[in-house]
């Protein structure tokens, strides 16, 4: 059982959540991580794709290939996790042995799309030629089966509570093995461990978890990334899309607020109403003003003021009808 309440906080993307991680670094009972993202949870091919293909979509064949791709997730961020958890890659092999009810060397058709062209020609379809001459020649009245490349294949049906057990299991694995974690620290911050789009899912893979999630007023948000980010992600060189793209993306709004475990704090609010929000966080992580030994040095609203309210700058006024076109369909958010 993982003794540290966990605090993690979420973003939608360029929406200031880095505020809160620097806002954690400035508590004496708070050991931080920093703004190292653990995105395992929902990352493509992470627990919750996992659980999907274990647990919610007991396919013959589909958990093999969740099984496969979460494993490669591992190879692929195993160095930046190793950099904070000690023996990481361990921890996960062992997880992933503990999920597999059944493994043995066979083949079916999705193996073949991990190898090049040229593999897929020797392994795969250089034997099915082969077979089609055999065949011809054949005298048993049933068509032999080309003799394909055989790989470990993978078999899980597990139940919701079974597959939870394991991960969280998995997850204390990790957390426990966290590099120079203060054994005297009551609360371990940890980067983007979930994502706004749906907490309580991924909230389930952790023991003892508070969620801060941060927004930022979709104003700065498409101003910021008009004149100075470019981000290829966030659709703001149209305004129509710009505007579903955010609201779609802020349906989980309601589930916010209504989750007892998250608190949603608009990134502005920290910068004019800062000593309110901030006691919102003490209230909510259940921590005293006193162990905030370090206020305002990671992050100071006094400098981070010049990232808001860009709408009234001079050099944004040739965006004048799009800010207004947000702030009519965009009201709550604005």
């Amino acid at each position: 059982m993982n003794k540290n309440m966990l605090v993690t906080c979420a973003g939608f993307g360029g929406s200031g959540s880095s505020a809160i991680t620097d806002i954690l670094k400035e508590f004496k009972d708070i050991e931080s991580l920093g703004d190292f993202e653990f995105t395992i949870a929902h990352e493509l091919d992470g627990l919750s794709d996992l659980e999907y293909y274990i647990v919610n979509n007991k396919h013959r064949l589909n958990s093999d290939a969740a099984i496969y791709r979460f494993n490669n997730l591992i190879s692929r961020i195993n160095n930046g996790y190793s950099e904070y958890i000690l023996n990481f890659n361990d921890i996960s092999q062992d997880y992933i042995k503990n999920i597999i009810e059944l493994k043995w060397d066979g083949h079916w058709h999705n193996h073949e799309i991990r190898y090049s062209k040229l593999g897929r020609m020797i392994y795969f379809k250089l034997p099915t030629k082969i077979q089609k001459i055999k065949n011809r020649f054949k005298k048993s009245k049933y068509e032999i089966v080309p003799k394909f490349k055989l790989e470990p294949m993978f078999f899980s049906c597990l139940s919701e509570k079974e597959f939870l057990d394991k991960t969280i299991e998995y997850t204390n694995k990790i957390i426990k093995n966290i590099k120079g974690i203060d054994s005297k620290s009551k609360i371990i911050a940890m980067d983007q461990l979930v994502a706004p789009n749906d907490i309580t899912r991924y909230s389930r893979y952790f023991e003892n978890l508070k969620v801060i999630v941060i927004d930022r007023d979709p104003r700065d948000l498409y101003l910021l990334n008009e004149m100075y980010w470019k981000e290829g992600w966030i659709p703001s060189s149209e305004i129509n899309m710009f505007i579903k793209w955010f609201k779609k993306t802020r349906e989980c709004y309601k589930d916010i607020n209504n989750n007892e475990n998250a608190l949603y704090i608009k990134f502005e609010n920290l910068i004019y109403n800062y000593d309110f929000e901030i006691n919102r966080i003490y209230n909510f992580l259940d921590i005293r003003e006193e162990t905030h030994i370090k206020k305002k040095k990671y992050f100071n609203p006094e400098i981070s003021i010049k990232n808001t309210r860009l709408w009234n700058r001079e050099d944004a006024k040739i965006y004048f009808e799009n800010i207004k076109k947000i702030e009519n369909e965009l009201k709550e958010f604005c």
